[in-house]
């Protein structure tokens, strides 16, 4: 299941940025307005990962990417270089 959630996230930017938005501890409606997206889409996102990774919630979806990255204290390094969308934030199995 690892590996699948590291394919996945791999291809996806937006759900990289989700997931490590989710580990920030963010809301749905923070994540929404970090994303610049509707709380709608933000659910549909997690939705699909849910159905992809064959999981129930955000606390197995939590627990599973937590795996795959760095340290807590490094989520906030994660989480810039997400969002500024930098060469070197690679894919979750990178961060590992």
């Amino acid at each position: 299941m690892r590996q699948r959630l590291a394919e996945l996230l791999s291809r996806s930017p937006t759900r990289r940025r989700l997931v490590a938005l989710l580990l920030e501890g963010l809301t749905r409606k923070q994540i929404a307005f970090e994303m610049k997206r509707s709380g709608h889409t933000v659910d549909s996102h997690l939705k699909s990962i849910y159905r992809e990774l064959g999981i129930g919630d955000r606390a197995q979806l939590m627990m599973l990417a937590e795996s795959l990255c760095a340290p807590p204290r490094f989520w906030g390094l994660l989480r810039i270089l997400i969002l500024n969308n930098r060469e070197g934030a690679g894919s979750f199995r990178d961060m590992r």
